[in-house]
Order: structure tokens, then sequence, then C-alpha cells
């Protein structure tokens, strides 16, 4: 359910093998004339904080309704079912907002109208009213909006599985009925069917993953399963 889109400074290879369509993505290197050297380059302890804390302060959040007491029993509190469920539903931040980055070292942001607990899973939380960025170093804004999803504190995963959609600032349109993210590291797979529209045509795939295996990497967008790339002229 999702592209990347390279800028000026980013160099794109693409190929087909063994029925994936895959695009690597890897910065341009700069000339002395286009970017000075940098006086100084960020120690590995800075690098390390600028993605431990935001990831601390997001558990933090979630834990507000983890570590809570648990819900006296019906001999001790007499209140029906229906009841229990509404009190558990109180509980809820409203528009909560994390930013931080990947181990990759790419930016990501992460918006939402409420989080609640999840009444059915222990250590799951509800994600309402999703809107995620993702800055990647060499290519232009991803952005995925959708209706609810589920953050697993233990996997570090979000599941978002309603009204799903990708967007990118090269044209690229896509939803997925349902998108894995990773938010402590640059990973993201969309499960098919992902159709959409592209900047010339359209397209459709059984599964889309977004990923960079290390840090010194370039971004790599990989289809699989009957890719159809509709080309259009008109477009």
């Amino acid at each position: 359910m999702l592209f990347v889109f390279t800028n000026a400074r980013a160099i794109r290879s693409c190929g087909l093998a063994r029925d994936r369509y895959f695009c690597t993505l890897t910065p341009k290197p700069f000339t002395k004339s286009s970017m000075a050297e940098p006086k100084a380059s960020y120690s590995p302890l800075i690098v390390a904080l600028k993605i431990v804390l935001p990831l601390s302060a997001l558990g933090l959040l979630v834990t507000l309704f983890l570590i809570s007491k648990p819900m006296p029993t019906q001999s001790q509190l007499p209140f029906s079912e229906a009841k229990r469920f509404d009190l558990i539903s109180d509980q809820k931040i409203t528009a909560p907002y994390y930013s931080g980055m990947t181990a990759g070292g790419d930016s990501v942001s992460l918006a939402a109208r409420k989080i609640l607990p999840d009444p059915a899973k222990e250590n799951t939380v509800l994600v309402e009213d999703i809107a995620l960025l993702i800055k990647p170093r060499e290519a232009q804004q991803i952005r995925l909006t959708a209706g609810l999803g589920r953050y697993q504190v233990e996997k570090d995963e979000l599941v978002v599985d309603q009204l799903v959609e990708v967007i990118s600032d090269a044209g690229y349109r896509v939803s997925s009925p349902k998108v894995l993210v990773k938010l402590s590291k640059t990973w993201l797979r969309a499960e098919g069917p992902v159709e959409g529209r592209a900047p010339n045509g359209s397209l459709s795939a059984g599964e889309m993953e977004i990923f960079r295996e290390e840090a010194t990497q370039g971004l790599q967008i990989v289809f699989k399963g009957g890719i159809k790339l509709l080309y259009d002229p008109g477009k």
C-alpha cells in the first residue's frame, strides 16, 4: 500500500526478478562544490538517544493504561459486564502525538484522535483516526491514514486494518486492507490486494514491503504476487 519517492538527490534503480518488482533508493553523493564537509558528526551516543528517547516516551504513554490495578471481582463490585466495558473505555488519551527517529535514520511521526486500552488483548492499545508520516533520508514524504489501528507493545508493532490509504508527494495513492508498521525501524508491509494510482497509470500487487536493512543502505520497495502495472500515456 505504499511507495517511496525520490527527490533530485536520490538515485532509483528498479528491476523485476522472480515475480518481485523492487526499487532501491540510494542517496546521490555530494561534491565539495555542492555542500561543504560538516565540521563534526554526532557521536554514537547522541544518535542512539534520538531513537531511544522518543520510543521510551511512547512506551510511557501506553503504560498509563497497562499498569493500572486489576478491576475488582464481581463480588467486590457488582457491575454488569456492559458497565465494566464502559469503565475500561473511559480510560483514554485524546489527540496523542509521537515523533521520533528509526534505527535506519528516518524521521517518523504519528498522530491520532485518541488511544484507549484494547479490552480483548493485554499489552495492546487501540488507536483511532491515524495519521502516520515517514520522512526517508533520500526520498519525499510518505503519508499513511487509517480509521483504526492496534499498537502491540511487546512487538513494537502498529497494525492498521480499516480505511487504510497511503499517499505520496510524487503522485501515488494506494490502498490496502491491512498494513503493519514498526515504529523503531524503517519497515512497513502492506498485505494485498494492494491497489491504487501511479503518476502514469494504475497498479496492483499481492503485497508490498518498504524497509531499510541497514542504516547505511538504501530504502527498498518490493512488490510481490500478481504484479500488474497498467501504463496510461494520457496521465
